[in-house]
């Protein structure tokens, strides 16, 4: 490989944005209630309260899961599918993560958080420490979702 490649080469494998400069939109209602009126990814989001907390949250991706975006959700065996359909979220979109045990948590919002646009998370009461995960292969320490 010739030096004079290199940087052809390297415009080609460079990221479009940086994770923080892409935002998922967020219905125009709910815009305001963000810093930056929409989801910002590598950002997390605390939705909290006595009512209608998964519906919030739920309502909050529904728009960018419209454009294509993909969700996990983990720990919400609860989650009610008609509801959540008759919010708009399209649910071929959607995947369900049972909860894993406390001492797998973080684990495994880590690895889901690798693969997904956008992450909703209901964390068991506590949620044990467990030794680093070690970043997967290429992973430059940012979280991305």
């Amino acid at each position: 490989m010739s030096a004079s490649t290199l940087p052809t080469l390297a415009e080609r494998v460079r990221p479009v944005a940086w994770a923080g400069e892409q935002l998922l939109a967020v219905e125009d209602c709910l815009a305001p209630l963000l810093p930056r009126a929409g989801l910002v990814r590598g950002s997390v989001v605390g939705v909290g309260g006595p009512l209608a907390v998964t519906s919030l949250a739920m309502a909050l991706m529904a728009r960018a899961m419209r454009a294509g975006s993909w969700v996990a959700v983990v720990g919400l065996e609860r989650l009610g599918l008609t509801a959540v359909e008759e919010l708009g979220v399209p649910l071929e979109r959607l995947v369900l993560v049972a909860a894993p045990e406390p001492a797998h948590w973080a684990a495994t919002v880590a690895a889901l958080v690798e693969g997904f646009d956008v992450v909703l998370a209901g964390p068991p009461a506590r949620v044990r420490p467990v030794d680093p995960v070690p970043p997967a292969a290429g992973a430059a320490g940012e979280t991305s979702g």
